[in-house]
């Protein structure tokens, strides 16, 4: 990779690269500089000094981007406070730009088994834990999804090889839909770079509109830094909206954003929602895994839920595995796991780790 975080191939005209996965297709898109055509995405004002969250309506709450206030009986409320009531400092006007980098949905997609009350899925490109109510249930109004965690570092890379990226991102949709409304951070390496974004993959999507693929905003996000995340969905456009919060240095950002244009059958579905470390697909294909620490993301809470705490949900832990790998004879025969999850169902925590050929 070159210097630039997430380098865009401008101007190059060239076919749409399809993964195949179960229930659907992965399409490349275009990429395209920050102002063409395509909509801009709509980024809040910071609410005035004295303003109450707490008290203060959802009209209030939607005018200044503020995410969805959750039950005060929920585990999330706390988290939710801390965020309404710590000063910071709403980047209002940000650059950004748009990429050819595309976080979708999971490829090859496959069931690897029942464990208590958590289905195992396998596949290519996603680590995952992830959550499934009755059809349409994040289709509601205001429904969210939500973590924090302390930035990874990454290591050394073969950078004669890659790239090498390592996305930590929340979203709704995905797991068995077309379409996924996602934001978080992504780490490269060669050289390392961290890169907060958001995006509304939809399955058929070609244009140069923000959010078709990855979308970076440029608010600074070093490692060690604590991230916090959030993604909700409204009835009312703008549909899509993402609150990134870099506690450390207080900076923070509001955005929000319609879905893009795609195939039929890739409108938003709203029945999963998910925490995931991913490695998202290029212009050469998926991504080699970068070789991050290992961390938690914290505060894991879906819609005033832990993950996994609503007994009515069906929970599901995705294993990213190889191949492909490139080089693909790093790769070993049968296959590993680049990348594994695991729930501390006392504490709610999601704990990531690397393995296989992401760890040469």
């Amino acid at each position: 990779m070159t210097s630039e975080s997430f380098p865009r191939l401008a101007l190059l005209q060239i076919a749409l690269a399809l993964l195949t996965f179960a229930g659907g297709s992965r399409a490349l898109a275009q990429p395209a500089s920050a102002g063409d055509s395509g909509a801009h995405p709509i980024f809040y004002a910071a609410p005035p000094a004295g303003f109450d969250a707490v008290a203060a309506g959802d009209a209030e709450l939607a005018q200044y981007g503020i995410p969805p206030r959750p039950e005060r009986s929920s585990p999330a409320f706390a988290v939710w406070l801390k965020l309404v009531t710590t000063s910071q400092t709403r980047l209002t006007n940000p650059k950004w730009q748009i990429t050819d980098i595309v976080n979708g949905t999971p490829t090859d997609l496959r069931l690897a088994g029942e464990l208590d009350n958590t289905t195992l899925m396998n596949n290519s490109s996603w680590n995952a834990y992830a959550v499934t109510g009755p059809n349409g249930y994040f289709k509601l109004n205001s429904s969210w999804v939500a973590s924090s965690w302390d930035e990874p570092g990454i290591g050394t890379e073969f950078c004669a090889y890659g790239p090498f990226i390592a996305g930590q991102w929340v979203g709704l949709d995905g797991l068995n839909d077309n379409d996924v409304l996602q934001a978080g951070v992504s780490v490269s390496g060669c050289p390392t770079a961290y890169v907060a974004w958001y995006e509304w993959y939809t399955l058929g999507c070609t244009s140069n509109e923000a959010g078709c693929s990855q979308t970076n905003l440029d608010i600074p996000i070093n490692v060690n830094d604590e991230v916090n995340v959030e993604v909700w969905y409204t009835t009312a456009a703008p549909n899509g909206h993402a609150y990134i919060w870099d506690q450390t240095t207080q900076q923070s950002v509001s955005v929000g954003f319609n879905q893009p244009s795609g195939d039929p059958g890739s409108g938003y579905a709203g029945n999963s929602a998910e925490v995931v470390v991913e490695r998202p697909l290029t212009y050469s294909g998926l991504a080699n895994l970068a070789n991050y620490t290992p961390f938690y993301m914290q505060g894991c809470a879906v819609d005033s839920y832990a993950c996994g705490g609503n007994p009515a949900w069906t929970n599901y832990n995705v294993t990213m595995t190889c191949p492909p790998w490139n080089p693909s004879n790093w790769c070993p025969s049968g296959g590993a796991n680049l990348s594994v999850v695991n729930l501390n169902t006392e504490s709610w925590l999601l704990y990531f780790t690397p393995g296989g050929p992401t760890l040469q």
